[in-house]
């Protein structure tokens, strides 16, 4: 069927504002949602460079769709863990206006689909022509994920998760919906350093800054900068990811830094020429006592990782200091944005101007698929309840530090 001709019969593609015509560089159609999806030209492709189409909108997760960003994470992750990747695109008169990047895990029982790197990245989603962009709505979106599972016959489910969905809220039927416990993160820097600091930081932790900025020049000569040689940026990533594991550790959290594969991944981001990774420290004569991981764009700084080192130096707020320091450098170079992501800690709350609500979509395809919904949907309302309630935190944190410690004492 034309899809130039098609007549509307249900629901119009339509938000915010009630319309009843897309036009894609020149295209116009009409369609109900479900009919639009499935008459698409969708095609299964190896080829990366399918997901930059020309007229791609430019949201935030096209930063995790980046050709350097996914080569890093299949030359590492999926290689040491056997992930199929596929890059889906639906297209209308040989142009194309969807592309969803996917990888195929299989596991003992099950084979799920989910978005390429989506582990390691802190925003997900669909890649939309800007035209179509305009044009988004809930039911468009569950029609796109419902007709991946029909393109995968043999997945138990599609997992979707860290999605941005721009100004709407999901709409629950086949896909299944659940808002992330945590939030995205950013603020807005003003290219005047002075002003911005005196509103993010109080006198009385400017007082305590100094102080432990002072004791920390007892110490030795402190400084700050930019990691640069491939051989200090490899030492330099080793040491972020060896810090960030025990952090990890003591809490009792998930810990990805415990997986070789990770760990790989971080040092590929900044080996390679063409990336945007960049990483800054502090230093006490030459030694590096805190780490960052910037992800830097002319328009916004992505804080990717971060950690500081568990040995004395650590207890005067290294981690901090050298974040500001970043967002310093950010603003005197007229960086408007500068970017949190995904994680509720304190110092992105502190700081952040906007938070963006992420979502999870999840569609069981099979009964194995329901299964692993409901474990899933049931841990992340508990997770949620934790995160959003002081005193379950609190004890949530109490115990996970308790079993961390026996385990450890177990090696």
């Amino acid at each position: 069927m034309d899809l130039t001709t098609i007549s509307a019969s249900a629901s119009i593609l339509r938000v915010p504002a009630q319309i009843d015509k897309c036009h894609v560089e020149g295209l116009q159609f009409i369609a109900e949602v479900g009919e639009f999806v499935q008459n698409l030209s969708w095609k299964l492709s190896d080829d990366l460079d399918e997901l930059h189409f020309e007229g791609h909108s430019s949201g935030l997760e096209n930063l995790f769709n980046s050709r350097w960003w996914v080569d890093c994470w299949i030359e590492t992750v999926a290689r040491d863990n056997d992930i199929t990747v596929k890059i889906l695109t639906g297209s209308v008169a040989e142009k194309t206006i969807i592309a969803m990047p996917l990888a195929i895990k299989s596991y003992r029982f099950t084979t799920g689909v989910q978005f390429i790197a989506q582990d390691v990245s802190d925003y997900n989603g669909i890649l939309i022509h800007q035209e179509l962009a305009q044009n988004l709505s809930p039911q468009l979106v569950n029609k796109i994920i419902e007709h991946v599972g029909v393109l995968f016959p043999n997945a138990d489910y599609i997992d979707l998760r860290k999605s941005l969905l721009g100004g709407f809220s999901p709409l629950n039927g086949k896909v299944r919906w659940q808002e992330d416990p945590d939030q995205a993160h950013h603020c807005t820097l003003s290219g005047d350093w002075e002003k911005d600091f005196s509103q993010f930081i109080g006198r009385t932790s400017r007082r305590n800054l100094k102080r432990k900025l002072k004791k920390l020049k007892s110490i030795g000569e402190v400084t700050f900068g930019e990691i640069e040689t491939r051989q200090a940026k490899e030492h330099a990533i080793g040491k972020l990811c060896e810090w960030k594991e025990k952090q990890l550790e003591e809490l009792g959290s998930a810990n990805i830094f415990s997986h070789g594969p990770f760990n790989n991944f971080m040092k590929s981001t900044v080996q390679d020429s063409s990336s945007l990774a960049r990483l800054f420290g502090m230093f006490i004569d030459g030694k590096p006592i805190a780490l960052i991981h910037m992800i830097c764009s002319p328009k916004r700084w992505f804080l990717y990782q971060t950690a500081y080192t568990s040995e004395e130096e650590g207890k005067y707020s290294p981690g901090f200091m050298l974040l500001l320091n970043v967002m310093e450098e950010a603003c005197r170079k007229g960086v408007p944005i500068f970017d949190f992501g995904w994680g509720n800690e304190p110092y992105k709350l502190r700081f952040a101007s906007q938070s963006l609500p992420l979502h999870h979509a999840f569609l069981p395809l099979s009964l194995k698929g329901h299964f692993i919904y409901i474990s899933k949907s049931l841990m992340g309302r508990v997770k949620k309840f934790i995160k959003s309630n002081a005193h379950a935190r609190s004890a949530a944190t109490f115990v996970l530090r308790i079993m961390a410690r026996a385990k450890a004492e177990k090696v």
